[in-house]
């Protein structure tokens, strides 16, 4: 039995509010708030699939069989394009009888907001939000850092941004993210399909000098993360790189990147994204403590 997808000539995407600095287990960035009045609508559908025509590592899981699945949908409007969320691959031993049950089963937990949110933290990674104006001094660094590592990719967004989170005001604040959330949009210009960008505009409009920032992006060749900047922005606390002498912090920049940095130039890159350290100067301590 084929999934039952509903297919129309456009994407719709809701109203984008601001934007958040997030962070997970395995990087940090930039990402779109939606207004808080967003509903999202949340679909499932039971079919048949040959293991190879479904999503990796899944295609390579049962040898070929034919296999009942599982798919969780969901989007911004209930005549819009059902985007994919969360495939389940039943067994091919697996009678129908079993599939719809278990279907059944999932479209209950589904259509229930509680279990979706602990579904969702199953499947994704854990994601937090990294809050400025809360923050304390070690944090607030920790955040320019890493707003500093994202410049590379998009200047304007980051610049606006940080400049929205200093707004001494909520109304400035409000105006700087509207700014920030149409830079977004054009400095991830090759990142968006024709139907994305459209959807966008309807719901989230921008001016003619952004329209022309985003051909002029959209032409240009896409820059890169620095490897190294990033690594040391992400895990400057969580793997208490603040605490290691610098040959230690290069061995393990070099572990985690692959790229091999002398200790004195990891230094100066950690001291340009002004990631400090309050460890004392000398060899680490022996087991003794002496």
């Amino acid at each position: 039995m084929p999934v039952n997808r509903v297919s129309v000539p456009e994407v719709k995407l809701p109203k984008i509010s601001g934007l958040e600095l997030i962070e997970t287990k395995v990087g940090f960035g930039l990402a779109p708030v939606f207004a808080p009045d967003t509903r999202v609508y949340r679909f499932v559908s039971v079919g048949r699939i040959l293991s190879p025509d479904a999503p990796p590592p899944f295609n390579e899981c049962f040898r070929g069989k034919e296999c009942w699945f599982i798919a969780h949908w969901f989007s911004f409007a209930e005549d819009d394009v059902k985007r994919l969320d969360v495939v389940s691959l039943l067994d091919p031993e697996c009678t129908e009888a079993e599939a719809r049950a278990e279907f059944e089963d999932q479209a209950r937990s589904f259509g229930d907001p509680e279990d979706v949110t602990a579904l969702l933290k199953c499947i994704e990674p854990d994601v937090r939000v990294q809050s400025y104006r809360d923050a304390k001094l070690k944090e607030r660094d920790l955040i320019e850092a890493r707003l500093e590592v994202l410049k590379r990719t998009t200047p304007k967004t980051v610049a606006l941004f940080f400049e929205a989170l200093q707004a001494p005001d909520s109304a400035r604040r409000e105006a700087l993210m509207e700014e920030a959330v149409a830079a977004y949009l054009a400095e991830n210009a090759a990142r968006w399909t024709e139907e994305e960008v459209k959807a966008w505009q309807e719901r989230n409009p921008f001016g003619c000098l952004w329209m022309e920032e985003f051909v002029a992006c959209l032409r240009k060749p896409a820059r890169a993360l620095d490897r190294v900047n990033f690594e040391l922005a992400l895990n400057w606390i969580r793997r208490a790189y603040d605490q290691m002498t610098a040959e230690q912090l290069a061995e393990a920049v070099f572990d985690a990147t692959g790229e091999r940095l002398s200790s004195a130039a990891i230094k100066k890159r950690r001291e340009r994204l002004g990631l400090t350290t309050d460890r004392p100067p000398g060899p680490p301590p022996t087991e003794s403590g002496q």
